[in-house]
C-alpha cells in the first residue's frame, strides 16, 4: 500500500482497489492460506510488470486549476506523460514536486510514444525527458 502511494501515480484507483481486495480477503476464514498467498504473489507480479511495460490510457487531470481529459503515456516506472487529443498541451509527472507539469518540449516524442503504445506504429526509440532520482 505504501509502495503504491509513493510510486508514480498511474492507474491509482485500480491499484488501490487491488490492495483493498487483498486486505479484505486476509480476514476471511473461508479462503485458504494457499489462495491468499497466490493472490498476494499475483498482486506483486502485476506491480512488477508495470516497471517493464509501456501503456496508455485516458484520465482527467487538474493542471493549473483546470481539469481536462488527457491521454496518458506510461513508460515503465521512469516516465509518466500526458497529452491532449489535439496535441497542444503536453506534460509530465514531476516526481520531485509530486505534481503534473506542462512541458511541451517533447510534444512530438510523446505523441509518437502514445501511437506506439496503441500499436498504431512500430516500436522505436523516443527521446523524452526523464528525471534523475536524487542522490542517496
Amino acid at each position: 500500500e505504501a509502495f503504491i502511494e509513493l510510486d508514480v501515480p498511474f492507474l491509482m484507483e485500480e491499484r488501490r482497489k487491488r490492495v483493498s481486495g487483498l486486505k479484505e480477503m486476509m480476514d476471511r476464514a473461508d479462503v485458504t492460506d494457499s489462495e491468499k498467498m497466490r493472490r498476494i504473489l499475483e498482486a506483486y507480479q502485476i506491480e512488477n510488470d508495470y516497471g517493464t511495460s509501456v501503456a496508455f490510457y485516458s484520465e482527467s487531470l487538474t493542471i493549473d486549476g483546470a481539469t481536462h481529459s488527457f491521454n496518458i503515456l506510461r513508460v515503465g516506472r521512469i516516465g509518466l506523460y500526458f497529452q491532449s487529443d489535439d496535441t497542444q498541451i503536453t506534460g509530465r509527472w514531476n516526481t520531485q514536486a509530486r505534481e503534473w507539469e506542462i512541458d511541451n518540449s517533447a510534444r512530438n516524442e510523446v505523441r509518437k510514444g502514445l501511437r506506439m503504445a496503441r500499436q498504431l506504429i512500430a516500436p522505436e526509440l523516443i527521446n523524452v525527458p526523464v528525471q534523475v532520482p536524487p542522490e542517496a
